[in-house]
């Protein structure tokens, strides 16, 4: 595949509207047999294992690594709470219909998810040579 144009934020969330697919079309099927919480939490795990594949490659063109997914994972547990918080809220709060939750949710955590795999993805700075004067901040 190509890569997706545009900057990094549009490359993201092109990303992330793909995953959110994924995510929904989970949500639903597992919602036919178990409540909507539990749903909700199973299709976010299968969804950020994809999503790390997905904008490693695409969004932030960055190399795959165990290392990398683990902090993936680790950094989007702050997503995946919030999301879930929202879920609850938008059903439980404000009435929306549990099915409609979902997408809602993650609209409206895409900033914060933007900015949380930004630092992650990161790559890291490269390492001085050795014997080299640390740099001056």
């Amino acid at each position: 595949m190509s890569r997706i144009p545009g900057g990094q934020f549009t490359r993201f969330a092109v990303v992330n509207a793909a995953n959110t697919a994924l995510y929904w079309g989970l949500y639903l099927a597992l919602l036919l047999v178990v409540p909507y919480l539990v749903a909700n939490v199973a299709g976010l795990v299968v969804a950020v294992v994809v999503a790390y594949w997905l904008n490693a490659r695409y969004a932030f063109h960055v190399l795959m690594s165990a290392q990398g997914l683990a902090g993936f994972v680790a950094g989007q547990a702050v997503t995946i709470a919030l999301r879930t918080a929202l879920v609850w809220a938008l059903v439980e709060v404000l009435g929306v219909d549990e099915r409609l939750a979902p997408p809602v949710a993650v609209a409206l955590a895409l900033p914060v998810a933007f900015v949380l795999t930004r630092m992650v993805m990161a790559e890291p700075p490269a390492a001085a040579p050795v014997g080299a004067p640390a740099p001056v901040r």
